[in-house]
């Protein structure tokens, strides 16, 4: 039965009432649950939907199936027909999780910075499904191709091709007038900042050779190349980001004033830190929604 955004309102407001009496759990306790089952939301949004304010029919439906999966899994509840819960039959309870978002494990902090190639494909070799590449000009990452040896970089994206990983390469628009007022801005404080348009332009001719290369080879897994139009605040490096059990990232926040290969890298698991890497994920979805595809053809 589809259900209104009035029934699911009051489907989660019934839901809230349910953990907070028989489990004592507050708000937040409940959005960070809801973030380990994959469907996140804020806790300013969840208490404006206890509250029946207007949210958005999408982030209604992600938190309404959300609770309904809660109750299920902790409190063996289901949703019946009349919108009240009952039980079901047969089932054990089981208490949904939180890691400890404050210990190490499953965390490492590389403070000093880029990684070196060796870390950076150890990483990239336990991928199963996709690999997303997502900087500014991806300058560094064309080069691998270009300065290293096959054995380095090219073979073992290869090989990753060959087992049916998809490899997505993600870099600022050379077209979009955001990308030369974003790199204006950056020169200001880095040396070399206003070379960032032309290093888009070169990295597009480099991967366009290595894209022509690995499709030859008529591989399992693709290889693309996207633009996108936002003004980036990370570099991210993320492998099986839709898996629950195996995804991981890499991610550099950008920070004024240094250059990219200085900025610390934060390396985690969506299994052992759930809501930090749902939160960095919906970044990265929200950057690379409206990407586009490189016509290839079209680069000189």
């Amino acid at each position: 039965m589809l259900l209104s955004d009035d029934q699911k309102t009051t489907l989660i407001q019934s839901a809230h009432r349910l953990f907070q009496s028989s489990k004592g759990y507050n708000q937040r306790k409940i959005t960070d649950k809801l973030q380990v089952l994959g469907y996140p939301t804020t806790t300013s949004t969840f208490n404006k939907i206890l509250k029946g304010k207007r949210v958005g029919t999408e982030t209604l439906t992600t938190v309404c199936k959300g609770m309904q999966v809660l109750a299920a899994q902790e409190l063996c509840l289901q949703r019946a027909a009349d919108l009240t819960w009952q039980s079901v039959v047969d089932c054990t309870p089981a208490v949904v999780e939180l890691p400890t978002e404050g210990s190490d494990e499953g965390f490492i902090l590389h403070a000093q910075g880029r990684l070196t190639l060796q870390e950076k494909t150890a990483f990239l070799a336990e991928a199963q499904s996709r690999v997303i590449e997502f900087g500014t000009t991806l300058n560094t990452f064309s080069e691998y191709f270009m300065s290293r040896k096959a054995a380095d970089f090219k073979l073992p994206v290869q090989r990753l091709l060959e087992r049916g990983v998809d490899f997505e390469c993600y870099l600022l628009d050379p077209h979009w007038s955001g990308t030369l007022m974003y790199f204006d801005d950056r020169s200001a404080a880095v040396e070399g900042g206003k070379e960032g348009l032309e290093k888009i332009k070169n990295t597009l001719r480099k991967l366009k050779i290595v894209a022509a290369e690995y499709a030859a080879l008529d591989l399992p897994g693709s290889f693309k190349i996207f633009t996108y139009r936002h003004f980036p605040f990370n570099y991210f490096l993320a492998i099986d980001p839709d898996d629950k059990a195996r995804a991981r990232l890499m991610v550099s926040n950008y920070l004024y004033g240094l250059p990219r290969a200085d900025c610390p890298v934060l390396q985690f698991s969506r299994a052992a830190h759930p809501v930090l890497f749902l939160r960095y994920q919906k970044a990265l979805r929200a950057l690379i929604a409206s990407a586009k595809p490189v016509d290839l053809r079209a680069i000189e």
